[in-house]
């Protein structure tokens, strides 16, 4: 089958043809996936490659909002609170042991 034919610049940029842009929901700001596949190049927009947030041992969600942490971090400059606690250790030693798992 083929498609758009289209010519690769000097430094092998190419543009992608409006239409394929749109359908697929690529913007500027959409990060993409560019493969060798055999003897074609296979681009696809990361959003459509990951679904859904990928949940993993290691990520660790935010509890504060950003109001919040800033104000905690002005209350830490002020009064010198550790930045680091033997609570954070015991959380990072527990971090290390599953990403070993995985």
């Amino acid at each position: 089958m083929i498609g758009i034919i289209i010519r690769p610049m000097l430094r092998g940029q190419i543009t992608l043809p409006k239409k394929y842009r749109e359908k697929l929901g690529i913007t500027p700001e959409t990060p993409l996936n560019v493969t060798l596949e055999q003897d074609a190049i296979v681009v696809k927009p990361l959003h459509k490659l990951i679904p859904q947030p990928v949940q993993s041992p290691t990520i660790i969600k935010a509890t504060l909002s950003k109001k919040q942490y800033l104000k905690k971090l002005k209350q830490m400059r002020q009064i010198r609170t550790p930045l680091w606690t033997k609570e954070d250790d015991i959380r990072k030693k527990e971090m290390e042991r599953k990403e070993r798992w995985w």
